[in-house]
């Protein structure tokens, strides 16, 4: 028969702090990423998201790269905006990562 599990109460204090430590140094190997990111003016709220702005606000919330694509509803304007979304890629290789938005009715 199987060694049953162990209930946390069986755990002693010295293994859950060596789990912990390890959970943590763990967890400081993994960057935050935010999946979901704008460059340029949305023509639906009127808001334009610069470069430098985009850049400023991932260090102010301490997020490491992002995925970043121009705001919806672009039409033929939007290739300049992946332009501009490629030339940060290239000058923030660690940061930055773009994505393509392509109109279903273009």
């Amino acid at each position: 028969m199987g060694e049953r599990e162990r209930e946390p109460q069986d755990i002693d204090t010295g293994e859950r702090m060596a789990t912990l430590a390890r959970a943590t140094a763990d967890a400081a190997k993994h960057r935050a990423v935010d999946a979901h990111c704008h460059l340029g003016q949305s023509f639906i709220s009127g808001v334009d998201i610069g470069e430098e702005a985009l850049l400023a606000t991932l260090a102010a919330r301490g997020i490491d790269a992002a995925m970043v694509m121009p705001h919806p509803h672009q039409g033929p304007e939007v290739a300049a905006v992946h332009d501009r979304i490629a030339r940060l890629a290239e000058r923030r290789p660690e940061a930055i990562r773009g994505m393509a938005s392509v109109s279903p009715r273009a």
